[in-house]
C-alpha cells in the first residue's frame, strides 16, 4: 500500500513590478542560474527571514518592566511606590 504524501499549503501572489525592478529580479536569476520565480521566492524568504529575527528582538525585552514603578488597583487609580 501506497503512503500518501502530505501537501504542502501554498498561496498564490501575483506581483505588479516595474521595468527596472523586472530587469533587477532578471538579472539576479540570471546570475544565480535560477528562473526569475524562484529568484523571487529566494529574496522574500530572506527578507522575511530577517523580519521575523528582528520581531524576536524585539519580544525579548523584558515587557513587566513597564509595571516595576507603578501598582495599578482594581480602580484604574495609579500610584508610585
Amino acid at each position: 500500500m501506497k503512503v500518501k504524501k502530505k501537501q504542502k499549503r501554498t498561496k498564490k501572489i501575483v506581483l505588479s513590478l516595474s521595468e527596472r525592478d523586472y530587469a533587477k529580479l532578471t538579472q539576479c536569476a540570471a546570475s544565480q542560474n535560477v528562473t526569475r520565480s524562484i529568484a523571487a521566492k529566494r529574496l522574500i524568504h530572506a527578507q522575511l527571514a530577517t523580519l521575523a529575527v528582528e520581531k524576536q528582538a524585539d519580544a525579548e525585552k523584558n515587557q513587566l518592566g513597564l509595571f516595576d514603578s507603578l501598582q495599578i488597583d482594581i480602580f484604574n487609580h495609579t500610584s508610585k511606590t
